[in-house]
């Protein structure tokens, strides 16, 4: 943007898979990982609320 218009624009396609939280931490922890942690979208100091759409997984082995 500048003065108000769009100058350029881009796009990024993303290829999701949209999975219950209970089977992607089975996952995570068939694929090693020890530290797992959910967290709130947008948010770092929070974690998940049962309504979210969306949670970040912050997952170390």
């Amino acid at each position: 943007m500048e003065a108000g218009n769009i100058i350029h624009t881009e796009i990024e396609e993303l290829r999701v898979k949209i999975d219950q939280q209970d089977r992607l931490l089975e996952m995570l922890k068939a694929a090693g990982f020890k530290h797992i942690r959910t967290i709130k979208a947008f948010d770092q100091y929070s974690g998940p609320a049962k309504q979210d759409e969306s949670i970040v997984y912050e997952c170390r082995k």
